[in-house]
């Protein structure tokens, strides 16, 4: 399967066409010039390659890609039948109005000889759409197979990069004083602050080894961590969860909604006056999931420690190849409000 790789994909791809297309002319060229000579025989040659490139390009990359690859079989049938006709059929009044008469006419004059050049190009054009057709197929499943096996390497970098950078070092630590120092006050939240703890680190070293989680786990680790920073918290932040619509029955990649909302809290001011606040909001209509956080900021202190970013760039990149074309992540900052808005469509 490398092998086939090597030819389907990168810039081999490109190579691939050029020479086999030089391989065509070469063919078509010689069989021409046995019965019209070198200056017809190109004139014809050409004729048949720009045909011939049309009806192998507009098929694979048009009719394949965006009806028969997108299971619209009937409309891919009937558009493949309706420009397999008008093809041959402009290819074969092309010949003759250029040249005057058809290779066929030389033996068979008249409209018998029309006729047959007709027949000879459907036949010859149908072979050609089977051809295209099959080989688009055979490159969209390589190139499945290649984002696969590039999913799964992102998959392993991005837990690995999240269990190094993704949960703050100093949210974490400050979770564990905060517990130490309840427990040596007998605070009755101690428990709790440890149990929430517990559960957080237990989500994102065991569950995230699945490729896909309930969408509700992911909420209960992102309530959790939320829990613990108001527990830890000297002043009770303003923080609103809010849920609407099927989130118990969806499921998500593993921790793509976590890191935004610990990206939130760890460059929030939360509880630094009474103007101060936190929303999260996750709602799934329509086939779109739309999970937003919005928190005021101070504008002086974005960067709160070296490793501001990193949460949201690996995001970005597990997007891309977890939801092409399916999703959008937009942040927007303004009035001292920063807004992260993530939708994915479940389709």
């Amino acid at each position: 399967m490398s092998v086939l790789n090597t030819f389907f994909l990168g810039g081999a791809r490109i190579v691939t066409h050029i020479v086999s297309w030089i391989l065509i002319i070469i063919v078509i060229f010689n069989a021409v010039y046995i019965f019209r000579g070198p200056s017809e025989a190109v004139g014809r040659t050409l004729l048949n390659i720009s045909f011939m490139a049309t009806i192998f390009y507009v098929n694979s990359k048009v009719l394949v890609n965006f009806f028969y690859e997108k299971k619209r079989y009937a409309w891919w049938l009937g558009l493949v039948i309706i420009f397999w006709l008008t093809m041959a059929a402009l290819r074969t009044w092309s010949e003759i109005f250029i040249f005057g008469d058809t290779l066929m006419e030389q033996n068979m004059p008249g409209q018998r000889g029309q006729w047959r050049t007709f027949l000879m190009y459907i036949f010859m054009f149908f072979i050609l759409l089977i051809f295209s057709s099959m080989y688009q197929i055979f490159e969209n499943r390589i190139e499945v197979e290649s984002r696969n096996r590039e999913l799964v390497t992102m998959h392993n970098e991005a837990r690995l990069n999240f269990l190094k950078a993704q949960i703050n070092p100093h949210f974490l630590f400050n979770t564990l004083n905060n517990i130490y120092a309840a427990a040596t006050l007998n605070h009755p939240a101690t428990a709790d602050m440890v149990l929430k703890l517990s559960e957080m680190l237990r989500y994102v070293t065991y569950d995230t080894l699945s490729e896909r989680v309930p969408l509700s786990r992911e909420m209960k680790t992102v309530q959790s961590v939320i829990e613990l920073y108001i527990m830890c918290a000297q002043s009770p932040p303003d923080i609103i969860v809010e849920m609407e619509g099927e989130v118990s029955t969806e499921t998500i990649e593993p921790m793509l909604l976590l890191p935004i909302v610990e990206n939130a809290l760890k460059h929030g001011n939360m509880g630094d006056g009474a103007d101060t606040f936190m929303r999260v909001r996750i709602s799934v209509h329509d086939d779109v999931l739309h999970f937003e956080t919005s928190n005021t900021y101070d504008p002086m202190n974005v960067q709160k420690d070296q490793t501001g970013g990193i949460g949201l760039a690996n995001i970005r990149n597990r997007l891309r190849l977890h939801y092409p074309e399916k999703h959008k992540l937009t942040i927007s900052i303004g009035h001292g409000i920063y807004t992260v808005s993530l939708k994915i469509k479940k389709k």
